[in-house]
């Protein structure tokens, strides 16, 4: 075991590559350089950033059709993380490649995810398409009125903003939402599309309050 731990990220690499045919030895070079990875260095003395990148580093350097990551940018500075993000996206544009990752990040939801599954205290609430989500979901600002829209099809929020000056409707059904206030005579002021974490608290709440 302390023989193993005195090794260097260059033995590991060695070590790891004898069981896979197709290891691109010319990709872990160049991901060294992109990540500043030092071959030489022992891997008891690597940090969390240094220790994710060389995992990532062995796992995408066989080139797998399929590639499973958790977590993978847990504690990479920004520059790192970039790095991380382009080799993904350059992964998954190489050909017949999925990923499938667990992440707490959503903006590397947004870049990277076709679709988006999400958990609560191990138990899958929900699988989504991302994009219909943001297509669907948005923000309506209407003026003041005595009409009730709680039913109306796809709301799940209702806020008065600006003094009570305009009202802020949340649709997850939003197409729907507008073709029903032109029905009741009711003006759209503006629109917006709704983030992609506040869409994901909506349906988390919603699910947590169905399963419990």
């Amino acid at each position: 075991m302390e023989r193993f731990r005195m090794q260097t990220v260059k033995g590991l690499t060695q070590f790891v590559s004898h069981w896979y045919p197709s290891w691109r030895h010319d990709k872990v070079k160049e991901l060294y350089e992109r990540f500043g990875v030092d071959e030489n260095q022992q891997l008891a003395l690597l940090s969390k950033g240094t220790k994710r990148k060389l995992s990532f580093i062995h796992a995408i350097a066989f080139d797998p059709k399929i590639l499973l990551m958790d977590e993978p940018t847990s504690g990479l500075d920004p520059f790192a993380w970039r790095i991380m993000m382009d080799e993904v996206i350059a992964y998954m544009g190489s050909g017949d490649r999925t990923v499938l990752m667990a992440t707490h990040i959503v903006d590397e939801v947004k870049r990277l995810a076709d679709y988006v599954a999400f958990i609560h205290e191990g138990k899958l609430l929900g699988c989504y398409e991302k994009d219909v989500l943001l297509d669907e979901w948005k923000s309506l600002w209407i003026e003041p009125h005595i009409h009730d829209f709680t039913p109306l099809t796809g709301v799940v929020a209702i806020e008065r903003q600006g003094n009570g000056t305009s009202l802020k409707l949340t649709s997850r059904y939003s197409q729907q939402t507008e073709q029903e206030l032109q029905r009741l005579g009711v003006q759209i002021l503006h629109t917006q599309a709704v983030e992609l974490d506040e869409i994901l608290g909506y349906l988390t709440k919603e699910k947590i309050g169905k399963v419990g």
